[in-house]
C-alpha cells in the first residue's frame, strides 16, 4: 500500500472505520462482510462485472461500466491537504509556494506512480 492509501486508511480508522483487505466481500469460508459502503482500488469492471453478485445491478448501468474506455494511460487525482508538502531534496528552506510546487508532481513506488497535478 502507498503512503497515500496509508494516510488515507489511518484517518478512517480513526473516524471508526473498520478495514478488510486482501479478502473477498464473500469470504471463502462463507462468512459475508456486510456494510452500507464498500470501496475497492480495482477497476470499475472488476469490481462491478467480477465482485458483485449477477442481477444486483441495473442492467442500464452494467452497460455503461461494459463500454468503458480503459485506454488511457493518465489518472488524475485532486488531494486536499492542510499544509504544502515539503520535499527532503528540495533545500529551499521556504515553506511558502515556489517552484517546487508548480506544475506536475510525480509521486513513485516500485509498482507504480501517483501523479499530481498542483496549480496555485
Amino acid at each position: 500500500m502507498g503512503s497515500v492509501s496509508l494516510a488515507i486508511s489511518r484517518a478512517a480508522k480513526e473516524a471508526g472505520a473498520t478495514i478488510v483487505t486482501e479478502a473477498e466481500v464473500l469470504l471463502a469460508d462463507g462468512t459475508q462482510v456486510r456494510s452500507l459502503i464498500v470501496l475497492s482500488n480495482a477497476t470499475p469492471y472488476r469490481t462491478f462485472m467480477e465482485f458483485v453478485p449477477k442481477n444486483v445491478l441495473r442492467d442500464d448501468f452494467l452497460h455503461a461500466i461494459k463500454n468503458s474506455d480503459y485506454s488511457s494511460a493518465t489518472t488524475k487525482i485532486n488531494l486536499a491537504v492542510n499544509k504544502l508538502p515539503q520535499f527532503h531534496c528540495c533545500k529551499l528552506g521556504n515553506p511558502d509556494a515556489g517552484p517546487q510546487h508548480m506544475g506536475t508532481i510525480h509521486i513513485g513506488s516500485e509498482t507504480y506512480v501517483i501523479i499530481l497535478i498542483v496549480i496555485l
